[in-house]
């Protein structure tokens, strides 16, 4: 698994599993999106959009506008402009090209799976229509893992689960900031006071998040099961399961690293 995290300097940190630190690459982005697949995508704070080439380890750009990317598989990416429009990429032409409708919050799964907001309102892209649903309910915020595992936490925070059979939300005891859902299932979460929850399936009929030890202001769930985040002091950290505990991750860059979003496959 690739990791990718944002900088608020002029260069991004990719970590490199092998040699276990993290490489830097020239580049200054607002937000960065990684796809199932690996794709790496990433817009900075004037809206331009960029790629990563992985071969020439530097930053490729788009034509267009976005404040909002989202990825899932290759040709799986989504983006929102700062007009609210929705655009989706053209895998025939490289190009984002528009797609009916209004959003202000974009959410994509492993598997393509494209949901949104608009303000609170909830909205599902229907392939076969190539349209967007609105789907009963408010939500805050959105997360997407796969086949259907669709989370979301209200603006008091109260967690939510999607039951695809009922096409309803289902409430989850529990209140959350903010919200994550990979591609394995796994659900992670923080909440107010930046206390970490993960999600574990009960035996009895009803939904648990259990409260994991540490603290982060930011949680990411990975496709293959990996799940790393950033404190309040922008120090990054993964989850060891083999410990049940968090690993600090560091290296001689490290005071370099004060990262705002992290997002990963």
């Amino acid at each position: 698994t690739e990791i990718y995290t944002l900088s608020l300097h002029d260069a991004l940190p990719i970590w490199n599993a092998n040699a276990q630190n993290w490489d830097w690459i020239a580049g200054n982005l607002s937000q960065i999106a990684v796809g199932s697949d690996g794709s790496v995508w990433g817009i900075n704070s004037e809206g331009e959009i960029y790629r990563f080439n992985s071969q020439s380890q530097s930053w490729l750009q788009i034509p267009g506008s976005l404040r909002q990317i989202a990825a899932g598989f290759d040709g799986a990416v989504w983006g929102i402009n700062f007009a609210d429009q929705v655009y989706r990429l053209n895998p025939g032409t490289g190009l984002f090209a528009q797609v009916p409708g209004s959003l202000t919050q974009i959410a994509v799964g492993a598997d393509g799976d494209a949901w949104g907001l608009n303000n609170e309102s909830i909205y599902h892209f229907n392939r076969l229509t190539q349209s967007w649903n609105q789907i009963p309910g408010t939500l805050a915020e959105i997360t997407v893992g796969t086949g259907g595992n669709v989370w979301g936490i209200s603006g008091a925070g109260q967690i939510y689960e999607y039951n695809a059979e009922t096409s309803s939300w289902i409430s989850v005891p529990g209140t959350l900031r903010s919200i994550t859902a990979s591609a394995d299932g796994a659900v992670w979460g923080v909440d107010s006071s930046n206390n970490i929850y993960q999600f574990i399936e009960p035996s009895q009929p009803v939904n648990v998040f259990h409260e994991i030890p540490g603290t982060l202001t930011q949680i990411a769930a990975g496709a293959d099961g990996s799940v790393w985040g950033i404190n309040s002091a922008g120090q990054i950290y993964t989850y060891n399961s083999a410990i049940q505990g968090w690993t600090y991750i560091a290296d001689r860059k490290s005071t370099r690293l004060n990262s705002s979003h992290i997002t990963i496959s």
